[in-house]
């Protein structure tokens, strides 16, 4: 069986994993979903949160199971399973990009959403609500931007579960090498009705980047909430 490290994005908290590690504990797979600092119940001040910070929960996270983990990260989580892969490539036998940001050394997710083509069919720009040191989310947007096809009562614990997240850490650069992040396997996942990280945007990534295998769930952002038996079974599929 396999030991399972799930990483949310930007905004979120480990709560829209729920579905996923559920049916995956159910198949006999190790799983931990944390909350990354200043995001669902970890008191870490939001102005306190940084990449690195992010990086070592999942480090944490990776020590309460038995071997190598496979981190499966999604959307801002991309930048966090990268940073962790290249400071203890040990630690990771699998990288799983979940409608993610899959970034080459020296960009950082602000940075690429400012240049990349593909986010000009994205609709999460005009949803954005930046505040001090902090970017959140419009929470009359939320559910058509983030989760349009989840059904009703877990668009709105998502929806409960918003929190903002530093500007620090989404501007970033990631650091990444091929001696160490590259010495890993990795996988894409794409969705494809997101309107968050455009398809063409994803696409975009993996062309730049390279990955070993992808698949393709036909799911808006949070795919978890709508599609979580087919990401189950997508998951544990790319590892074959």
């Amino acid at each position: 069986m396999t030991s399972f490290v799930l990483v949310h994005g930007a905004w979120s908290d480990a709560s829209v994993w729920a579905d996923v590690a559920q049916r995956l504990t159910a198949l006999g797979h190790s799983v931990v979903a944390p909350d990354l600092p200043g995001h669902g119940t970890d008191t870490t001040a939001v102005g306190d949160a940084s990449l690195e910070s992010y990086a070592k929960a999942v480090v944490n996270a990776a020590g309460m199971l038995n071997g190598k983990v496979v981190l499966v990260g999604h959307s801002m989580g991309g930048t966090v399973i990268s940073t962790v892969a290249e400071k203890h490539p040990e630690l990771v036998s699998h990288l799983i990009y979940l409608a993610a940001f899959l970034l080459p050394s020296g960009q950082s997710l602000y940075g690429f959403t400012q240049t990349s083509p593909g986010m000009a069919e994205s609709a999460i720009g005009p949803a954005m609500r930046p505040g001090e040191g902090v970017l959140g989310v419009d929470p009359a947007s939320f559910i058509d931007v983030f989760c349009a096809d989840a059904p009703a009562e877990k668009a709105k614990a998502a929806l409960a579960a918003l929190r903002p997240d530093p500007i620090v850490a989404l501007g970033t650069p990631i650091t990444v090498t091929e001696e160490r992040w590259g010495s890993v396997p990795r996988s894409y996942i794409f969705t494809l009705q997101d309107r968050c990280v455009s398809p063409a945007s994803q696409r975009e990534m993996v062309d730049a980047v390279g990955v070993g295998s992808t698949a393709t769930i036909d799911a808006a952002h949070l795919a978890m909430l709508s599609k979580s038996d087919e990401i189950v079974s997508t998951i544990t599929s790319l590892l074959k």
